[in-house]
């Protein structure tokens, strides 16, 4: 006997040559293929999948010049702080000025007598002396 297919889980044998007629496997091949009709036309053409693919490079271009263009602005907003801080701060070490000389610094300050603080000495140490006895 012939087989339809060698499988471990499944063998169904082929009907004789002289044989004939239906066995059992019509009605498999009925339901595969009307659920290759019902499919096959839902699936994406050549067609479909380029457009697909168009739309997808138009997408990505106009999110790259997106990104472009904040970069360029943060760059130059960076670049630009960093000129108008250094630029602040040389003005003010170029305008600072100078300050008018008082008197008071340019003679010399009396001098005031220090303050001393005496700290008196710890009390003499006196050795322990025995104790009297009694006469």
């Amino acid at each position: 006997m012939a087989h339809l297919y060698d499988h471990p889980t499944r063998s169904r044998q082929v009907d004789q040559p002289s044989g004939g007629g239906d066995d059992g496997d019509m009605d498999r091949i009925t339901a595969l293929e009307t659920k290759w009709e019902t499919v096959v036309p839902t699936l994406a053409t050549k067609g479909d999948v380029q457009t697909g693919f168009a739309e997808l490079r138009a997408d990505m271009q106009e999110m790259n010049a997106g990104i472009s263009r904040w970069m360029l602005g943060t760059v130059l907003t960076v670049i630009g702080t960093i000129v108008l801080g250094f630029g602040g701060l040389a003005w003010t070490v170029s305008n600072k000025t100078p300050a008018a000389v008082s008197p008071a610094v340019t003679a010399p300050a009396q001098q005031t007598a220090p303050i001393i603080i005496n700290v008196p000495p710890y009390p003499p140490t006196v050795a322990p002396q025995a104790p009297q006895k009694k006469p």
